[in-house]
């Protein structure tokens, strides 16, 4: 049975109703099977926004670090605090729930940022995505079976990386620097790894991409993005000044098509 799971530890990220669109996405190309979770520390607070078309779809499910730690490599890691010590703690244990999440249950993990717009996003197993660069691999996409041995020495590899100064170093510098070391070596636990291209779920470059999907939207564009890209990830750190999607922007019609739930509670309404 495919899902979708997604990470959420920041109460304030629901305050974007455009954020949701990501949810509602990989729900509507989900089969009827299929399941989208969303482990969260903030139950409650998704639940009273969440769109009610969605509940049938997605299970909302409090996140227990310790119980999604048990059985992993960072179970002592979790149990003595070493986060804390981390430079930036709060992305370090959200970056380490992430790999738990998937060795525990397996499936897709996905950034809020990232839109879902084909189901030919399932095609690719055991798979990571490539940045926007084209060249290093991050942990926004993530694609594993339960276990998956990758996971294991990526999280076996965390506790050293989490003690590095700059910000990343337990997200994509970890994935690209541990991708890269066993696929030169041809470890045995990344043998069946590979690395999505990046115009499959990041169709602009990274500077462009808040002007590209606020501005007007014509209809090129919009078959462009649909036809040959499986996903849209829209990187979310650009956009805490936009509190609500323009009308008849790129976005709003692409979330007219993908997330139309969303789409009416995201977008802007001009006062009389």
């Amino acid at each position: 049975m495919p899902s979708f799971e997604y990470v959420s530890t920041y109460s304030s990220f629901y305050d974007y109703p455009y954020r949701l669109c990501s949810i509602e996405s990989a729900g509507r190309v989900l089969p009827d099977s299929g399941r989208v979770k969303v482990f969260t520390s903030y139950v409650e607070d998704l639940r009273t926004k969440l769109p009610p078309s969605l509940e049938h779809k997605v299970d909302i499910v409090a996140i227990d670090p310790t119980k999604l730690f048990e059985g992993t490599p960072l179970s002592e890691w979790y149990e003595n605090r070493s986060f804390e010590s981390s430079p930036f703690p709060g992305y370090t244990l959200a970056d380490a729930l992430r790999l738990a999440v998937l060795f525990q249950y397996g499936g897709f993990y996905l950034d809020l940022d990232i839109i879902v717009l084909s189901e030919t996003l399932f095609s690719r197993h055991s798979a990571l995505a490539r940045d926007a660069n084209g060249v290093q691999v991050n942990n926004a996409l993530l694609n594993f079976p339960s276990g998956h041995p990758f996971l294991s020495l990526l999280m076996n590899n965390l506790p050293e990386y989490s003690q590095h100064q700059g910000w990343g170093t337990t997200g994509p510098s970890l994935v690209s620097e541990i991708f890269q070391q066993c696929s030169t070596s041809h470890h045995r636990d990344c043998t069946d790894v590979s690395a999505m291209p990046a115009h499959h779920h990041a169709p602009y470059l990274i500077n462009h991409i808040k002007e590209q999907l606020l501005g007007r939207a014509n209809s090129t564009d919009l078959v462009e993005l649909l036809a040959h890209h499986w996903a849209l990830h829209y990187y979310n750190h650009q956009w805490h000044d936009v509190k609500c999607i323009p009308d008849s922007s790129l976005f709003d019609e692409l979330m007219k098509l993908v997330c139309p739930e969303s789409q009416k509670l995201a977008v802007c309404v001009e006062t009389p």
